[in-house]
């Protein structure tokens, strides 16, 4: 009773706490929105499409046409076929969709499936920690999780999914570990594989999950002739289940593009995928140069998690994630013992393997494409310093007491960041927007996506809902898509360059929105302020409504951005 209420109280008050936040404050956000009405029109329509028009044209296939200068496959209704630029995978969309088809839409239906997976996520962390570093690596982690909101509140009720595609893999590694450590199993070695594909699915950047279980396994094939035949079955074991998701997705895709739109929008489609790949983080699409220059900035990356000073932070990280699963006593532990310990054998590898590919090998300065390896340094950290303080005292009382000073003085003696902490229950708005404070920034902070407030967001898709009839259209200016409101209003949002494509074919009014990167005094406004201004001067009589965060105007707009 007691460890189940120790697993499972504090991940619950810490999801209680974003909730509460986000009813009040937390609209939802520009991407989060494009991947909601994803997962809304699949649960509606039956369709796997974007309410999100990018085109410059009412053609169906764009090739290389859209706001991004990419391809683009729509319909005669504007909604645009599995685009590449919804980063997040069916591993979310397929998952939300279901939530949104048997509970209908609605603003908590949205939030429940991303609140619901950082509960599991926090429980499962714990569950780990407690595992191999008993109830004084649980109180570390925890404590140092609750005390650094910006690293997990902005996942917890959006629809950015790093946290859903951490779990499917740490799911996986679990499934992993017991079949690695246990006998005729080989079912779970499937399991493992099917998890990391929906991993992959859901986050493109987690394949470096499957390469860290693939190079543990390639080790145990290299390191022991008594493991190698179960290993080379188990590999090969996991490429089948990583395969079956990811090739179902693939025949889906290809069967509904080529049943609406031929081989060319299906090819058209996957040139949209291949250029995302390539510009998207992978690194592959950039020169040395470019990765180098942002390569000493991405260096203090672990001061996203507290840790400040570099020539300090980085050694503590690299031992403890040595430290963490290192047992000179291994073959007496027990089969729980010996299967946490394979899994921070993996997490430990794809730690490396992440902050090695993001630090010098991508030109992104996206910390949250870290976000994973930042979590489970957090946890190898708190499993370290709780081993080791249990060999050292054996006391248990004495070791709860001794970790919270020690980590305390860690924090000290590495330059703990103490702006982005926050150990009140409840978040308040005004200091939440001080995370964001500079948000143009070389390295981004974890505080990466705006807080929308809801009650202004609320007002702008009533006013939409009231006096927008089916025949009009709204229109966004240039890469400011307002995303967040199709899955709130049903409607798709379409490019002002393209309304005399429009004209010639459709009656009806349009409608031009602005949203919070254009307008207000929120830290994540875009610099570039005048010509916003410059543009409601000009149309000012036109303004048919605004609040602190959106301005919708009746009639076209010149000027693109």
């Amino acid at each position: 009773m007691l460890l189940a209420l120790v697993l499972l109280a504090m991940p619950a008050f810490q999801i209680y706490r974003y909730a509460v936040f986000a009813s009040r404050q937390g609209g939802i956000e520009h991407d989060s929105g494009w991947y909601f009405g994803t997962a809304r029109n699949l649960a509606e329509r039956g369709i796997y499409a974007s309410s999100t028009n990018v085109a410059l044209s009412n053609e169906p296939i764009g090739r290389g046409t859209g706001c991004h200068n990419r391809p683009t496959v729509q319909d005669d209704e504007g909604f645009t076929y599995f685009p590449a630029g919804v980063t997040v995978g069916p591993g979310f969309i397929v998952p939300e969709a279901l939530v949104l088809r048997l509970f209908g839409v609605g603003w908590w239906q949205y939030r429940l499936l991303p609140l619901s997976a950082m509960f599991c996520l926090l429980a499962l962390l714990s569950a780990l920690a407690y595992v191999r570093g008993g109830y004084g690596a649980v109180l570390l982690l925890q404590l140092w999780l609750w005390a650094l909101p910006p690293l997990t509140f902005n996942f917890a009720y959006e629809a950015y999914s790093e946290h859903l595609a951490l779990l499917y893999s740490l799911l996986a590694v679990c499934a992993y570990g017991y079949a690695f450590a246990a006998e005729r199993q080989r079912a779970l070695w499937v399991v493992a594989g099917l998890l990391l594909g929906l991993a992959y699915l859901t986050k493109s950047l987690f394949l470096i999950s499957s390469a860290a279980v693939v190079l543990h396994v390639g080790w145990s094939i290299v390191g022991s002739s008594a493991t190698r035949k179960k290993a080379c079955l188990g590999l090969a074991l996991i490429a089948a289940g990583f395969l079956l998701p990811v090739m179902a997705f693939e025949i889906y895709r290809f069967a509904v593009l080529v049943n609406r739109f031929g081989l060319h929008g299906y090819f058209a489609n996957t040139a949209d995928y291949m250029l995302v790949f390539l510009s998207g983080g992978s690194g592959l699409g950039s020169d040395l140069q470019n990765r180098l220059e942002v390569a000493r900035v991405k260096l203090g990356i672990l001061k996203t998690i507290g840790l400040k000073i570099a020539v300090l932070a980085w050694p503590l990280a690299t031992g403890a994630t040595v430290f963490a699963f290192r047992n000179p006593q291994a073959a007496k532990m027990s089969l729980r013992s010996r299967v946490v310990g394979t899994v921070l054998e993996v997490c430990a590898v794809k730690v490396m393997l992440v902050l090695t590919w993001f630090t010098f090998l991508t030109p992104s300065i996206f910390t949250r494409h870290a976000w994973d390896a930042l979590i489970l340094i957090i946890l190898l950290i708190s499993i370290a310093l709780a081993t080791a303080l249990r060999g050292l005292l054996p006391w248990r009382r004495r070791s709860l007491l001794a970790g919270l000073v020690l980590l305390l003085a860690v924090g000290n003696l590495t330059g703990f960041d103490y702006a982005s902490t926050e150990v009140s229950p409840r978040l308040q708005y005004e200091r939440v927007l001080r995370w964001y404070e500079p948000f143009y920034r070389p390295l981004q902070s974890l505080a990466f996506s705006p807080v929308f407030q809801r009650d202004a967001q609320q007002e702008v898709v009533n006013f939409l809902q009231r006096e927008v009839r089916d025949e009009d259209r709204i229109y966004y200016l240039g890469r400011f898509l307002v995303a967040e409101l199709p899955p709130l209003t049903g409607r798709v949002f379409f490019l002002m360059d393209r309304y005399e494509w429009d004209r010639r074919t459709r009656d009806g009014r349009a409608f031009v929105i602005l949203g919070p990167y254009q307008i207000g005094d929120r830290p994540w406004r875009i610099p570039d302020e005048a010509s916003i201004d410059r543009l409601l001067t000009r149309y000012e009589d036109k303004i048919v409504f605004q609040n602190e965060c959106y301005v919708v105007i009746e009639g076209p707009v010149a000027g693109g951005d």
